[in-house]
């Protein structure tokens, strides 16, 4: 179930990213909100940069009114808007809309050296002592797996995550997110 009301998710929020240097909770919610109702829409669109970048002229980004978390600056050396942060926001609310998750891209990866072992993999962790040591499309599918999504491959050759057990996307909090993410993390040290 999505949070009841800003309070409620600011408090989680907070609890869980409050002492991030730029978290800003207004921002994160309104962030939390788009992935809610782009959930509920049409479903949100997941992967790897590199993949990403071949839809985004397509779809947008959510930072220009579009659809797909990614920031354009970013590409062009700018200052980024993009925080680890408030992707978890945006996941979380297609989470808790229950919509649809398209993973992209799997089987289109040319030069996959620095992101996977073999084509169509995300299973490569490139550093596990890095502050952010998954990649981010592994942190959102380990949400989604953690949270009551199950993927498959459609006609495509894209992964699509749906909701199978509601109970789950229902209680998911960013708190419990950062938390599963964390204890992954850390087992990745070991």
């Amino acid at each position: 179930m999505a949070y009841s009301s800003f309070a409620e998710f600011s408090g989680d929020f907070d609890k869980t990213w409050g002492k991030e240097e730029g978290a800003h909770v207004f921002v994160a919610w309104s962030i939390y909100k788009h992935g809610l109702t782009q959930g509920g829409a049409e479903g949100l669109t997941i992967g790897l940069i590199p993949n990403l970048e071949k839809i985004i002229e397509e779809k947008g980004s959510v930072f220009d009114g579009g659809k797909i978390f990614v920031d354009q600056r970013h590409w062009k050396g700018g200052n980024t808007r993009w925080k680890i942060f408030l992707n978890d926001c945006f996941i979380l609310g297609g989470i808790h809309s229950r919509g649809e998750f398209v993973l992209v891209g799997l089987n289109e990866i040319v030069d996959h050296s620095s992101m996977v072992q073999k084509p169509g993999q995300l299973d490569y962790v490139k550093d596990p002592n890095a502050r952010y040591s998954l990649k981010v499309t592994q942190r959102e599918v380990l949400g989604l797996n953690s949270f009551g999504y199950s993927g498959g491959d459609n006609e495509d050759g894209k992964r699509v995550f749906t909701c199978t057990v509601p109970q789950l996307a229902d209680a998911a909090r960013l708190s419990t997110y950062k938390s599963i993410v964390d204890g992954f993390t850390e087992a990745l040290k070991s």
